[in-house]
């Protein structure tokens, strides 16, 4: 409630992700029960993904995020590039392939019966771009070209 209610009114699109969207789309919350009266814990934190095109914008979302979820009781945010690393992490890493990382703002919440820790992951809007040559497939590409 804290996030819908601090996003409510903004004009900030966002949505769930990873476990958390599974979960809802599974029970309709974070857990549900199973046919053998197990509680079927799906994931363990929060996962939302927010659409901003600018990275001044993201910056400017987590400060604000931030400030309102303090104000609700949370014990703050902390903002980090997430790396996933795999086999192919050296190999890019030599051909000087960006790799800073994913944005994330990372929230925590303590009480006395559960702690939340909630991932807020930037993604930048996209659009279709026209095809470049007869019979070559239009693509996708971040709206970079209206900056």
């Amino acid at each position: 409630r804290d996030i819908t209610n601090t996003l409510k009114g903004s004009n900030v699109e966002w949505w769930p992700i990873s476990g958390t969207l599974l979960a809802l789309l599974r029970y309709g919350q974070a857990h549900g029960m199973l046919s053998d009266g197990k509680v079927d814990v799906v994931d363990d934190d929060l996962d939302l993904v927010v659409v901003l095109p600018l990275v001044s914008d993201w910056l400017q979302f987590c400060v604000e995020l931030t400030k309102a979820l303090i104000n609700r009781g949370w014990l703050g945010c902390a903002h980090m590039l997430q790396q996933r690393y795999n086999n192919w992490t050296q190999p890019l890493a030599w051909a000087d392939v960006d790799l800073r990382g994913i944005p994330l703002l990372f929230c925590i919440k303590q009480t006395e019966s559960s702690d939340v820790i909630l991932n807020f992951n930037w993604a930048m809007p996209v659009q279709r771009q026209p095809q470049a040559q007869q019979g070559m497939p239009s693509v996708l590409w971040p709206a970079l070209s209206q900056r």
